[in-house]
């Protein structure tokens, strides 16, 4: 059961979401469940308050719809700020995919090579656009449990669907012992090695939330 800090959250919303801002308003409109609740007392995180965030935007129609629209790196921000109560970074968006990536992946240990991802961490996913250019990142999600499923937004980038939905890069990916994945896009048949491989950053949230 992920603990919950109700009284310290109440607080907040009774403000008018003054720390969490407008999505600590749209939450309290539409009557977010408690066992949800983000815990920020003493600037702690709660393990599994993002995933079961992610999880919650999933199931309801109203963000399933703002999640979807969003670039997926910021709805992936989009989570971090609401569970922090926007004490992660500054911005409500990312300007751009480098911005995203030395924010959420600097530090971020060696690619991980196994699809067996823990749950509640930050996934990157990083491909070349040429041959002779370094990796670059391509999509953004959220680990939900240890067996390669993962929620983001416009998951086409690994052959997911466009909505704010689950998508298991185990099965997506093609991993190799001790080697980067592959991508075999049905659209790029034929293509060669260097633009099938993908690179697989993975930061737990814990230390991202932790840092501010």
């Amino acid at each position: 059961m992920l603990l919950v800090c109700l009284s310290f959250l109440a607080a907040k919303v009774r403000q008018g979401g003054s720390v969490m801002g407008q999505a600590g308003k749209e939450l309290a409109g539409l009557g977010f469940p408690r066992l949800y609740t983000i815990s920020w007392g003493n600037g702690m995180y709660v393990e599994g308050s993002v995933q079961a965030l992610a999880r919650f935007f999933m199931s309801n129609a109203y963000f399933q719809q703002k999640m979807t629209g969003k670039i997926c790196y910021n709805a992936v921000l989009y989570c971090l700020r609401v569970a922090s109560m926007n004490g992660f970074y500054n911005r409500d968006d990312f300007a751009s995919p480098d911005e995203a990536t030395r924010v959420l992946f600097t530090q971020a240990p060696n690619p991980v090579q196994h699809s067996r991802i823990r749950a509640d961490c930050v996934v990157g996913i990083f491909r070349k656009q040429l041959q002779n250019q370094p990796f670059s990142l391509s999509h953004v999600m959220i680990s939900i449990d240890g067996i390669g499923n993962c929620i983001g937004s416009n998951n086409g980038a690994i052959g997911g669907p466009g909505n704010w939905n689950t998508v298991n890069i185990a099965q997506k990916l093609t991993w190799r012992p001790q080697r980067n994945p592959v991508f075999d896009d049905p659209a790029q048949r034929g293509a060669p090695e260097w633009a099938k491989e993908r690179v697989v950053l993975v930061k737990p949230i814990r230390e991202l939330l932790n840092m501010v």
